[in-house]
């Protein structure tokens, strides 16, 4: 799960950075700079873990989260 939210958000943050973009589909902008939020805040936490498979083992909220 995490791997697919990846690569959905490198290919969507591409598209969000535009202005234009931001302006004609609002809502959809919005959605995605909360994922946005969520996926650095992610990274950050787990920038410097040696085994991030720790984080996700047992943390139903996590695996939640990526899903949503």
């Amino acid at each position: 799960m995490w791997k697919q939210v990846q690569q959905q958000w490198m290919y969507l943050e591409n598209i969000f950075q535009s202005p234009d973009i931001k302006k004609t589909l609002g809502k959809e902008a919005s959605l995605f700079d909360q994922a946005d939020k969520f996926f650095k805040g992610l990274m950050l936490k787990t920038k410097n873990m040696k085994n991030a498979f720790r984080l996700m083992k047992g943390n139903n909220a996590l695996l939640d989260n990526l899903e949503t």
